[in-house]
């Protein structure tokens, strides 16, 4: 077992006070370089690790955050959550992983975390109910304007979109995962506005809320791909739609991207290995841990500043799942 700091600070013949300037990166013009150097080989050498649960009571302050996602077989989430916890262990937190997979597994998931005291939460939940009032939240792709949240730009990614499968010919346009609560619905059924194209509820393909996966996504894709009258392309809620869609319309002989486009979103690991490779939006999963983890800590040290707001932007990686129609 390592040392205790009072321990450490014993042997480099200096305070507490010192050791904890020194160890967190604060002892520059306070105390001497070769001071600082032999208290950090000191530490290195005896296996000194800080006592957070010891500081927490000193300074009654967790530093624990709890991050709340679906589960982990939507592999935007895989991707995603090791970067959040890289970025809070860099600001000297630690994330505790909770997932769900339904809706009242979800309520489980909150009443777990909020019992342990964290310092604050990130969530990817769209019920904001289960958000205990004066409890440090940041919303991830939900755009609520009483919390802290950090989201993508689903309208520019949405317009970007269409405007390229316009720009195919494409003018019959579906929507493949729509759910209850679905911002990225929302946001399709504005753009297509925008462009003055029609939304014909027959192409329009639902999911349960909270049904991400790809058993039921692939579900949803063979029930709306063997409708009698379908678009010329479709856009995806997500990655895990648009590649079950594809095996789907496999097995049923339609044919990818001759008889129907698909665009994805999520920029998944697996969509650019799917035959033939996913067109999709996707996002720098690295600075959307980073703005999640800066935007919580903001909100730490300064309770009573507004609502924060940080806007992620996505961009359309073009492969081989949409074709050009009539001639273009």
């Amino acid at each position: 077992m390592g040392i205790t700091m009072e321990e450490l600070a014993a042997l480099a013949e200096v305070s507490q006070s010192s050791v904890s300037l020194v160890l967190n990166g604060k002892a520059d013009g306070r105390i001497g370089k070769a001071k600082q150097e032999k208290i950090r080989n000191l530490a290195k050498f005896h296996s000194y690790r800080p006592n957070l649960n010891a500081r927490s009571l000193i300074t009654r302050k967790s530093h624990e955050i709890g991050v709340l996602s679906f589960n982990t077989h939507d592999r935007f989430y895989a991707d995603v959550l090791p970067e959040i916890q890289l970025q809070l262990m860099q600001r000297g937190y630690v994330g505790i992983n909770l997932f769900w997979g339904s809706c009242p597994e979800a309520e489980l998931v909150f009443e777990s975390v909020l019992t342990r005291g964290v310092a604050g939460i990130i969530t990817f939940h769209e019920d904001l109910s289960l958000l205990p009032p004066g409890v440090p939240a940041v919303l991830c792709k939900i755009d609520d304007p009483a919390y802290d949240r950090v989201i993508f730009d689903m309208e520019g990614s949405l317009k970007e979109s269409i405007s390229y499968l316009i720009s195919l010919g494409h003018r019959k346009i579906g929507y493949l995962g729509k759910t209850d609560t679905d911002p990225r619905y929302k946001a399709f059924h504005e753009m297509m506005s925008e462009f003055g194209l029609p939304v014909n509820p027959k192409w329009i393909g639902e999911l349960t809320t909270g049904s991400l996966l790809f058993s039921s996504a692939y579900e949803c894709a063979m029930e709306y791909l063997q409708r009698p009258d379908l678009p010329t392309a479709v856009i995806a809620k997500s990655d895990v739609g648009a590649i079950t869609a594809i095996t789907a319309a496999h097995k049923l002989g339609i044919r990818i991207p001759e008889d129907l486009s698909i665009i994805g979103a999520n920029n998944i690991r697996e969509s650019k290995y799917i035959v033939p490779p996913l067109t999709t939006h996707g996002c720098n999963t690295v600075l959307l841990a980073e703005k999640l983890a800066e935007t919580l800590l903001v909100r730490l040290e300064n309770p009573e500043c507004p609502p924060i707001k940080e806007v992620i932007e996505t961009r359309l990686i073009i492969r081989e799942s949409c074709k050009a129609i009539n001639g273009k």
